[in-house]
C-alpha cells in the first residue's frame, strides 16, 4: 500500500517518525512538502521525523531566539539569522530544520545566498531547536 503525503495530516504538537527513508526520498518529500509549512524535519541515518510545533513552542523559540541576538549584539559578534532554513549533509546522511539558526564570525559567506551547501558552508553555525518540554515550567 502507498500514501501519498498530501494524505497525511499531522496535528501540532504531533509528530510522524518514519524509518528506512532513502536520501533520494528525504529529497522528494523536501520538495512535495514545499518551503511554505508548518511542518519541521529531521532526518538523520534512514530515519525522518514529521513534527508539527504548538504555538508556546514558537513563543519559546522567539523569546530564546532574541537572547541570543542580544547576547551576540553586546558582544560585538557578526552573525547572520537564516531562521529555519534547511540543513542538508548528504554525505554525513544528516538533515535538519532548527527552529532558527545563526552564522557566525563567517556570516558574510552566507549573506545572499539562497541556498546553502552543507560541506562548505557549515562552519561555524548556531541552531536552536526548542526542547518545549523542558523550558514550559519556565515560561510559565
Amino acid at each position: 500500500m502507498l500514501l501519498e503525503l498530501r494524505q497525511l495530516r499531522i496535528q501540532p504538537g504531533q509528530q510522524l517518525l518514519l524509518e528506512d527513508i532513502s536520501w533520494q526520498q528525504l529529497e522528494g518529500i523536501i520538495a512535495e512538502l514545499g518551503e511554505h509549512r508548518a511542518a519541521r524535519l529531521s532526518y538523520s541515518y534512514g530515519f525522518l521525523e514529521i513534527m508539527v510545533p504548538l504555538p508556546e513552542h514558537e513563543k519559546a523559540k522567539e523569546i530564546i531566539s532574541d537572547m541570543i541576538k542580544i547576547l551576540l549584539e553586546t558582544r560585538q559578534i557578526a552573525f547572520e539569522s537564516l531562521g529555519s532554513t534547511t540543513l542538508k549533509n548528504k554525505r554525513m546522511t544528516q538533515a535538519v530544520e532548527p527552529d532558527t539558526c545563526f552564522y557566525i564570525k563567517n556570516q558574510a559567506a552566507v549573506i545572499g545566498k539562497n541556498r546553502l551547501d552543507m560541506s562548505v558552508d557549515f562552519p561555524q553555525l548556531i541552531y536552536l531547536m526548542v526542547m518545549f518540554l523542558l523550558l514550559k515550567p519556565l515560561l510559565g
